[in-house]
């Protein structure tokens, strides 16, 4: 159906279909020189990645899921403080 419309509004759905593929693999190939990889797309790793863009340097982020934000949405995330075990608390000051 949206091969004849495109056909009937005089649209070569050929180069359309090679334009699509050229720019997605251009893309693709700017991934192929990066100077960091995050790996994980959580509170930390989105930090790190904005801070090093902000520095210059090119990063990308892969995250497993098909959302980012990592424990953000659950736990003890969104509270204003947290409990750490006295063990802990000793290396932490």
């Amino acid at each position: 159906m949206a091969a004849e419309t495109l056909s009937k509004a005089g649209v070569d759905e050929a180069k359309v279909t090679r334009l699509i593929v050229e720019e997605s693999l251009k893309a693709l190939s700017s991934l192929a020189e990066l100077d960091v990889v995050v790996v994980g797309a959580g509170p930390s790793g989105l930090t790190a990645a904005m801070e090093l863009a902000r520095r210059g340097f090119k990063v990308a982020v892969f995250e497993r899921r098909l959302s980012f934000g990592g424990g953000m949405g659950g736990g003890g995330m969104q509270l204003p403080c947290i409990v750490v075990e006295e063990e802990a608390w000793r290396i932490l000051e």
